[in-house]
């Protein structure tokens, strides 16, 4: 019965992970198009794109690690997270910083990326904080 019910389980968490990218593309489509109806000037396909993306990923992380899922393709996700995807943020930043008064999704996407921005640097510097502390306790000990 255990078994059968890890069986469930995983087939559950697969299918899952095969519809969130399924549901980000579909999105994505409705998105461009909802701007186009808007009759949006330069729409930025590219950055929703590597926005979508980026909170793709972290999704699928976040599914993998609650699941206990641990893969390649999760170590991948996860270096893809910490490393390249601040720099493709700070690039949509940089380059949507004078265009939030185009449209309110422009704003929107000023904001997402700065916010993803602003999370990784609150992480980081709650995990060193963490190490700091685990040292010193170390130390004392010992």
């Amino acid at each position: 019965m255990k078994i059968i019910l890890s069986y469930i389980t995983a087939t559950i968490i697969l299918l899952f992970l095969l519809a969130l990218p399924i549901a980000g593309v579909v999105a994505y489509i409705r998105l461009i198009r909802k701007m186009r109806r808007e009759q949006i000037t330069a729409i930025p396909k590219f950055s929703l794109f590597m926005l979508f993306l980026i909170c793709g990923t972290l999704l699928m992380e976040i599914l993998l690690g609650i699941s206990g899922m641990w893969s390649g393709a999760s170590t991948a996700g996860f270096i893809f997270l910490l490393f390249v995807a601040p720099a493709l943020c700070g690039m949509i930043a940089w380059r949507h910083r004078h265009h939030s008064e185009i449209s309110k999704y422009h704003c929107t996407i000023l904001h997402a990326a700065l916010g993803y921005l602003l999370g990784e640097a609150v992480l980081i510097g709650a995990v060193s904080l963490f190490i700091i502390g685990e040292l010193a306790y170390m130390a004392l000990l010992g």
